[in-house]
């Protein structure tokens, strides 16, 4: 079943069924996959997958847990790393598993199985705090996730900066300023000023097998919509 941006669209709840919408589908779905919250396959309108899930073992939806900032300046759509990690040793203690973004294609497109208390996590727009803090933590608990950055705004450093994982007791070793994001102007306020990952350190996460980087838009253009959204 092709699937629909929902970006501008009330999605439904964990446990719910998303119907499959007749017209307007979007061709590409990684650029939007927190909009399949919980795509139930086989169920609704959609034709089923090529593979039916059975039931026992293998889950019959994919819950998606999206993120922002993962840093220490207040916000409505941050979580601290402290908050980050409790919440990452919560589900792994209780059984669930974040898997990665190919896993979570071929469950939504072809019906492959996954595993009961699979869900997929999820970071929008590219922040320099998804790589500091939120990469080590699910590393550490053993989960997978995947950012959609905003590629216009990625970096290009020469070298990747230190992460949580960098840092140990008595280390000399800084993190980038990634909790302070206020800057003062020439006007005497402050402005925010995001930090975005590097090129080099996209790589260094998909290399690593815990975190995929995928487009979420070239710049990030506010987008008019027809009166159906809402």
């Amino acid at each position: 079943c092709p699937v629909r941006d929902f970006s501008k669209a009330p999605v439904s709840g964990p446990g719910q069924r998303v119907s499959c919408p007749d017209k307007g589908l979007a061709r590409s779905w990684r650029g939007r996959v927190f909009a399949l919250v919980c795509f139930l396959p086989g169920r609704g309108p959609c034709p089923p997958p090529r593979r039916r899930i059975q039931d026992g073992m293998n889950t019959q939806s994919l819950p998606v847990l999206m993120y922002h900032y993962v840093n220490r300046f207040p916000g409505a759509t941050t979580v601290s790393p402290e908050a980050f990690e409790a919440q990452c040793r919560g589900m792994a203690e209780n059984g669930w598993r974040g898997v990665g973004l190919v896993e979570a294609e071929a469950f939504l497109l072809h019906g492959t199985p996954l595993p009961r208390r699979s869900l997929l996590i999820t970071f929008d727009d590219g922040y320099l705090d998804n790589y500091v803090y939120a990469w080590p933590i699910l590393r550490k608990y053993g989960h997978k996730g995947v950012i959609f950055a905003v590629t216009d705004r990625l970096e290009t450093g020469p070298s990747p900066r230190p992460t949580l994982a960098d840092v140990r007791p008595g280390s000399a070793v800084a993190l980038p300023p990634v909790d302070t994001p206020l800057q003062a102007t020439v006007f005497g306020f402050q402005e925010r000023r995001d930090l975005f990952i590097s090129w080099e350190e996209a790589r260094r996460m998909e290399e690593s097998g815990v975190m995929a980087v995928a487009a979420h838009s070239a710049r990030h253009l506010a987008v008019f919509a027809g009166p159906e959204w809402g």
